[in-house]
């Protein structure tokens, strides 16, 4: 990628993908989560957390498939969750719903 290039044309998603319908899907939920509107570090948050999010669901997927899940897919799937959810941290996390019942 060179000095004049435009990072947001290289990740364009194709929406004949599968992955893109559950792309949308996420960076509109976040987008809504945080008020819409997002700034440009959450608009980044967003993209990257709904990348990880998704290569979460493929492996998901393998893991529901009963596929075999490799060493290496078991660390890659630690360290994409661990990520994630850092990311979802800085978005903030709001409260929704009545909490679960608490034991004495």
């Amino acid at each position: 990628m060179g000095a004049y290039s435009r990072p947001h044309m290289l990740a364009k998603i194709d929406g004949r993908l599968k992955g893109a319908w559950l792309l949308r899907r996420i960076q509109e939920e976040l987008t809504d989560h945080i008020g819409g509107n997002p700034t440009v570090t959450q608009r980044i948050i967003i993209e990257r957390a709904s990348i990880v999010a998704l290569r979460l669901s493929y492996l998901d997927q393998k893991i529901l498939d009963d596929e075999e899940f490799t060493i290496l897919d078991n660390n890659q799937y630690l360290a994409w969750a661990n990520s994630l959810t850092r990311m979802l941290q800085r978005l903030g996390i709001k409260e929704t719903g009545p909490k679960p019942n608490q034991l004495p």
